[in-house]
């Protein structure tokens, strides 16, 4: 549990804060705000650091022990093969969708995931930023290539991770590549 603490501390959480901050600003466009909205989202954002460096710390902590075990991950295993594998068969596809269908779910999923957002984001960033944020993270994830890209990054993540000896070493590649 040592080595896990050591490598949880060497993650710079100012980096990490930084990071999902100019995440939230590229998705909700906050340049845009008006002063007053971008002074309070600058002082909230002076003072996220301080309020949440070692409860960050905690966190990360927390959810390694919660998931990174022996039964959490056989129960991720389970699930993709019972998704994948129902009663040890490959699963069928299933017909595809008529154009109505598709657009009746899509207005359905447009409708409820702005029926989510938290009145306190609206009142800060003001209802169009929100709304609008909220319609770039809609139309990214109905963006197929988008998705297969976040797919297989977590993937190989989750086998750099497993099977560190994976990595490229860049130096070595492009020297290869190269020549």
């Amino acid at each position: 549990m040592a080595s896990i603490q050591a490598r949880i501390r060497s993650i710079n959480a100012k980096d990490v804060q930084e990071n999902v901050f100019d995440l939230v600003n590229n998705i909700f466009n906050l340049d845009k705000a008006n002063f007053l909205r971008g002074r309070v989202i600058a002082v909230v954002r002076g003072m996220a650091f301080f309020l949440t460096e070692n409860q960050f710390y905690k966190t990360l902590l927390n959810y390694h022990r919660l998931y990174v075990n022996e039964a959490s991950i056989s129960g991720v295993l389970k699930y993709v093969r019972e998704l994948l594998w129902p009663q040890g068969e490959w699963a069928e596809s299933v017909p595809p969708m008529t154009d109505d269908e598709k657009e009746r779910i899509y207005g359905e999923a447009f409708g409820k995931i702005h029926s989510i957002i938290p009145e306190v984001v609206t009142n800060v960033l003001g209802e169009p930023l929100a709304k609008d944020g909220v319609n770039i993270v809609f139309e990214m994830v109905q963006n197929e290539v988008v998705l297969k890209s976040f797919v297989y990054m977590l993937v190989d993540l989750i086998l750099l991770e497993l099977y560190p000896e994976m990595s490229i070493d860049l130096d070595s590649y492009n020297a290869v590549v190269e020549s």
